[in-house]
């Protein structure tokens, strides 16, 4: 029975791979869309007609981030963009999606290991970053290359250790 089990699962994987891939293809371009607004795993999933819990299982498993890690990094990146600039950090942290310049400080320390302030300090001539844990401009692919992961069947592959470094 458990042969067969295997046999029938290992068949319909690349269907259900495909089709997973599909579905957090257009989830993320949504959230991509949304992050600067206040956007929750309940509005997404009516928003995609899919459940709160399929939704949350899929950005843990196949792209090794939660929902809401997600949702920051995209902020997060946003704020590193913006961080080159002459604007305030409430006016980043506004225009980025975070709730307040705290959240936002918050999420520097745990993805950068500094506070934004540290960050644009650290900045070279040019306004470039160095290259310690950049993450990539919204719509360049980081989270395309997640879904490949997902896609090859390496869910298990620590995919946010690779984004933070």
């Amino acid at each position: 029975m458990e042969d067969l089990s295997r046999c029938f699962l290992d068949d319909s994987q690349p269907v259900e791979s495909g089709r997973v891939q599909e579905t957090l293809k257009n989830v993320t371009q949504y959230i991509q869309t949304h992050y600067r607004e206040r956007i929750t795993l309940e509005e997404l999933a009516k928003q995609t007609f899919l459940s709160k819990t399929y939704l949350s299982r899929c950005f843990s498993r196949y792209l090794g981030v939660s929902f809401t890690g997600y949702v920051e990094l995209l902020r997060l990146s946003n704020a590193v963009r913006l961080l080159a600039g002459q604007g305030t950090l409430a006016q980043i942290a506004e225009e980025s999606g975070f709730p307040n310049v705290n959240a936002m400080i918050q999420a520097f320390k745990r993805y950068r290991g500094v506070t934004p302030g540290e960050y644009r300090r650290g900045l070279i001539p040019g306004g470039k970053a160095d290259s310690r844990g950049e993450l990539p401009e919204e719509g360049s692919g980081v989270f395309g290359t997640l879904l490949g992961y997902a896609s090859a069947g390496a869910a298990e592959l620590p995919v946010t250790e690779q984004v933070r470094e």
